[in-house]
């Protein structure tokens, strides 16, 4: 709906309502017209109501620029698209991502941001941010995550008609000797042999199998905690990957679908490892039996006490306590993951088979592409150079 003010005696403001933002507050755009020098009442009178129609059907069609600030439109987006469209865990995640961004542009109009404005966010995330929890500069990692947020919010905007432009496209983050990814920690073949001894002599049986999976499947800390009986065919010792388990505040311990389309995957085990697993389904069977009516059913691998799934914080904060108590280097559970796709390299499978072996969207994911920034296979050709040395690790399975 369209209205029109005489300000003076040479202009007009052109109101027209686009609804209600995040808050409810009415949207107004408004525009001035001034008649050309010399124009009769009639032709103003004309060319004014032209103004009028023009300007409502370029806001209809989203061309017109968007007046609402960038927090106003960021929380609709998480509303209205990132709540049914991200992973949980990707959408609270992007809850602590909004405490630094909007800050900084949250009080911004969306149409008055420009790619100038995005890297003068970037460099205070680069160089005056720190991690709450350690003091320390942001990882690039967390920084990239930050712009990637800023980007979808613009990239809504631009789905919705609001905007026809994402200055946050492709913005470069400085690299620092403070935000640079850190190498990639593994352990080697004799590290591995260690800590599986330490754990055969010293452990409750959950832990001692959590781990041996992780080293033997290569699989993601979610994957394997997603583990359900039904899940592993002790005939034919296939084992699928159907499912990761996650935690939020909001929505608790929950299933979803693993990282990536190609995350879900079966694969052929040794029997040795069948063996193992069925002795540890003996071991929870009698368990459940001894806490009778206390147990509850999830068929879940790894569960809590009383058979609930267990917390996905719960394997990284025991093995970290377990090895420091044992005087035994702890890296992240993750480099688990990497220990196992070096032994695999070393043992001849190609970049194709590992790639299917760990889940991987893609090829380059596990042997990244070449460019000016990163070297190929840097990580895998060190690790195979330092495994020629040792005797070879052969992975159950």
């Amino acid at each position: 709906m369209a209205s029109v003010r005489r300000k003076n005696k040479r202009s007009f403001e052109i109101r027209v309502s686009d609804g209600s933002d995040i808050n409810g507050k009415q949207i107004v755009h408004q525009m001035t017209w001034k008649p050309e020098p010399g124009m009769t009442d009639k032709q103003i009178e004309k060319e004014l109501n032209r103004q009028v129609v023009m300007f409502e059907q370029k806001i209809k069609a989203g061309k017109y620029p968007c007046n609402v600030t960038f927090m106003a439109l960021a929380e609709d987006y998480r509303k209205t698209y990132a709540k049914t469209h991200l992973r949980a865990t990707t959408f609270e995640k992007e809850s602590y991502i909004t405490n630094r961004v909007y800050p900084l542009i949250g009080h911004k109009k969306m149409k008055d941001i420009s790619r100038r404005d995005i890297m003068l966010v970037v460099n205070e995330l680069v160089y005056n941010s720190k991690n709450e929890r350690t003091g320390k500069p942001l990882a690039y990692k967390t920084i990239k995550s930050h712009v990637s947020f800023v980007s979808r919010v613009f990239s809504y905007a631009i789905e919705i008609g609001a905007l026809s432009d994402n200055p946050a496209r492709n913005i470069k983050i400085p690299k620092t000797e403070e935000n640079k990814p850190k190498e990639v920690e593994i352990y080697d073949p004799e590290e591995l042999r260690q800590l599986v001894k330490m754990l055969d002599d010293k452990v409750p049986m959950k832990y001692k199998m959590f781990v041996n999976l992780l080293i033997i499947m290569g699989g993601r800390k979610g994957e394997v905690l997603g583990l359900e009986w039904k899940d592993i065919d002790f005939r034919t010792r296939l084992i699928t990957i159907r499912r990761a388990s996650y935690y939020t505040p909001e929505e608790g311990i929950f299933a979803s679908d693993p990282k990536t389309e190609k995350s879900k995957r079966v694969k052929k085990y040794s029997q040795e490892l069948l063996d193992l697993l069925l002795k540890y389904k003996q071991y929870q069977d009698e368990y459940k039996l001894s806490l009778g009516d206390k147990w509850q059913e999830h068929d879940r691998l790894f569960t809590q006490w009383d058979g609930r799934p267990m917390h996905p914080n719960t394997p990284y904060s025991w093995l970290k306590e377990f090895c420091e108590k044992n005087g035994f280097q702890f890296h992240c559970l993750h480099s688990l993951r990497h220990s196992h796709s070096s032994i695999k390299i070393c043992n001849g499978v190609s970049p194709a088979e590992l790639s299917a072996d760990l889940g991987h969207s893609s090829i380059n994911v596990t042997i990244p592409v070449p460019n000016s920034n990163t070297k190929p296979v840097a990580v895998h050709t060190d690790i195979h150079d330092e495994y020629k040395k040792v005797k070879r690790f052969s992975l159950v399975g």
